[in-house]
């Protein structure tokens, strides 16, 4: 019979010598039979069935077969068990060929499977089985999804994996929405059934989706997906900054950050200029801009003439980026400076006349000031000029802006008949200055008259041109004599710089041909008076009279003036004289001025003339209080009517060598606005 059909049965009963029986019928089954050539037998396999809008994906026992598996079979059986699992079984009709056994249902996740298959066939209420054939052992089945925990931060995502059966390997891999591409994959073994792996680096502020599986002898389960979103971070740079001066204003343009990395808040603009010549940043202003701003008004704004920028940071919820790299421009200078306001003369007597000026600050320079214009003005006009340049500018290229401005700066000294001598200064010296000597042969580029009034104005000058002149007034002094024939009239002031207390003048004759000090005049000043424990001054001027041939002390009449004269008498007709002053303080003595005349008369004849000679005079005298250890100087001073000079005391008891006895070498002039008054002085023979 075939097998697996359905067939009637008759049967009757026969019993010898009897007539047979009446038939009695029934239905019956033939066994199926499966076809035992191994090509044809059904097959098992773990699998991951496909997904569709209504069903997910998910893993599955995939069980198949063809129509040449068995023969008269409706149905196979499949009888799915393991060590730690009861039989599990399923049916499925046999012209269907193909069988998903879930794994979730069938509880099998992670284990090793034996599968066997039964035929059956199935007619008319009867059913008939076939032997059952194993056509799987340990057949190793994927193991299940694990269970995900997700903690984002900006770069990161924290993934904590928990296997929910037994596995070998968890994997996670983060996705970003964009596309299928993995962001970044990381995988861990789990201890006790956990591990924690980092997916790194993702985007700040991205939505991913996070697959995770787990992996058992090489099976993958089913990926268990999450979504997450990384947090905000600091955003890249704002993008095409620059300085816009376009407009009316000074603006800062940009462009907002090619990776905002989050939602911008704001920006932050910073802006100022370059020190000019080393380039150092000077802060001018900052501001913040809202989130949909690109670009902002400069107020105050950067100074002019040098080299502004700006620098744009933008800001999240995650942070903010630094400045921008530095945006420049070279901004023209909208005016001359400001009057620097500090324009110092200082004259020495007998020395050159010195102006100094403290460097404009960039906000009174209006941008970078490379010249300064100075001039000096006295009866006859222009006196001298001088053009001090910036010795370190020139590499900028630092140039007027303008023809009008050139003309400007050129007609400051045109009118001078001596050429403007140049000078140099270095940009970011502490102080300027200038000197311009004095000499009794006439004003000339280099040199001033003594005794003369003159007007000191200063321009300074940046890339728009000079700025409004400062002007001071100059009195210059010195020391001069007006000999006649056998006297001269010696007259100087006090220092500028005295540097301490002054107590006397040592006035020396020396006779020009030998060299000789013929005679010293000593005058006390008008501040005559020790103030320290021991002053010095007494030996001082010892030391000085030891190089003479006589020595007299003359009281000053004490006007309160700082002008001084002394009148040198019992010269030589005819005889060329250096005359040189030395003031002397408390305990040190300065630098001498000296200047030579030659008195009338002689072989030459003539009458009185008079014989300017300025020479420098940088008096050096620094009090040192703390080493004076000499005796108190105590000096009268004589009024009105003639009396006895008065010496300062000395600070030594030995003698110094000066001759007391009276003598007629000079007479001291009283410089009151009244009336001269000369004090006669009695004459002493020379000593030899």
């Amino acid at each position: 019979l075939p097998s697996g059909a359905s067939v009637t049965v008759r049967v009757r009963p026969v019993k010898t010598g009897f007539p047979p029986g009446f038939y009695i019928y029934g239905r019956a089954l033939t066994r199926p039979l499966l076809i035992p050539d191994p090509a044809s037998r059904p097959s098992a396999a773990a699998a991951v069935s496909q997904p569709s809008e209504s069903q997910p994906a998910e893993a599955v026992l995939l069980l198949n077969w063809t129509s040449s598996a068995a023969d008269g079979a409706d149905l196979l059986q499949f009888r799915v068990s393991s060590v730690s699992k009861p039989n599990l079984l399923r049916e499925a009709a046999f012209n269907s060929t193909r069988l998903l056994l879930s794994l979730a249902e069938a509880e099998l996740l992670s284990l090793k499977l034996t599968v066997a298959v039964t035929a059956v066939a199935n007619k008319s209420g009867l059913r008939q089985e076939s032997s059952e054939i194993v056509i799987a052992e340990q057949l190793q089945m994927p193991p299940g999804s694990p269970f995900v925990s997700l903690l984002p931060d900006k770069r990161a995502v924290e993934v904590s994996l928990t296997a929910s059966s037994g596995s070998e390997r968890l994997t996670a891999a983060a996705h970003a929405d964009s596309g299928d591409f993995a962001a970044a994959t990381n995988s861990c073994r789990p201890d006790s059934g956990r591990c924690t792996v980092a997916l790194q680096p993702l985007r700040p502020f991205t939505n991913y989706s996070v697959e995770a599986v787990a992996e058992l002898s090489g099976l993958a389960s089913l990926p268990q997906r999450s979504e997450v979103r990384t947090l905000e971070d600091a955003p890249s740079q704002p993008q095409s900054v620059r300085l816009d001066d376009a407009s009316s204003q000074l603006l800062c343009d940009w462009r907002t950050p090619s990776e905002p990395n989050g939602v911008i808040r704001n920006y932050s603009v910073a802006w100022g200029s370059l020190s000019f010549p080393d380039g150092a940043e000077i802060r001018i202003g900052a501001k913040e801009a809202a989130a949909d701003m690109t670009r902002l008004p400069l107020a105050p704004p950067p100074l002019p003439g040098h080299v502004g920028f700006c620098r744009v940071s933008a800001c999240t919820g995650g942070g903010c980026i630094r400045g921008s790299d530095r945006a420049e421009r070279r901004l023209p200078d909208g005016e001359a400076p400001a009057v620097s306001g500090g324009l110092q003369p200082l004259a020495v007597p007998g020395g050159p006349v010195r102006l100094s000026w403290k460097p404009l600050s960039p906000e009174l320079g209006r941008g970078v000031v490379f010249e300064f214009e100075l001039r000096l003005d006295g009866p006859g006009g222009c006196a001298a000029a001088r053009r001090l340049n910036c010795s370190d500018c020139g590499r900028h290229r630092l140039q007027l802006q303008s023809e009008e401005a050139r003309q400007r700066l050129e007609a400051l000294t045109a009118d001078c008949s001596a050429p403007v001598l140049v000078q140099t200064f270095e940009f970011g010296d502490a102080s300027l200055s200038a000197e311009v000597a004095v000499s009794s042969k006439g004003a000339s580029p280099s040199s001033l008259l003594p005794w003369t009034e003159y007007g000191a104005s200063l321009w300074p000058v940046n890339l728009a041109g000079p700025a409004p002149p400062e002007t001071r007034s100059v009195a210059v002094g010195g020391l001069r004599a007006t000999p006649s024939e056998a006297e001269a009239l010696v007259e100087f002031e006090e220092p500028r710089l005295p540097n301490g207390l002054l107590q006397a003048f040592a006035v020396q004759v020396f006779k020009v041909a030998s060299n000789v000090c013929s005679q010293l005049l000593v005058l006390n000043s008008t501040n005559a008076g020790c103030q320290l424990l021991f002053c010095t001054t007494g030996s001082l001027l010892d030391l000085l009279s030891r190089t003479c041939a006589s020595t007299q002390y003359v009281n000053n009449s004490g006007n309160g003036s700082d002008a001084y004269a002394v009148r040198v008498r019992q010269l030589q007709p005819g005889t060329e004289y250096s005359v040189r002053v030395t003031p002397v303080s408390q305990t040190l003595a300065g630098d001498s001025a000296e200047l030579n005349f030659v008195t009338a008369g002689g072989d030459g004849g003539g009458g009185a003339a008079t014989i300017v000679v300025a020479v420098v005079v940088p008096l050096v005298v620094i009090l040192a209080i703390a080493a004076a250890s000499l005796i108190f100087l105590r000096v009268r001073r004589q009024n009105r009517s003639p009396q006895k000079a008065v010496k300062p005391a000395s600070d030594s008891t030995a003698g110094s060598g000066v001759s007391g006895a009276p003598n007629d070498y000079a007479t001291v002039v009283g410089r009151s606005t009244q009336s001269a008054e000369y004090v006669e002085i009695p004459a002493v023979n020379d000593r030899h």
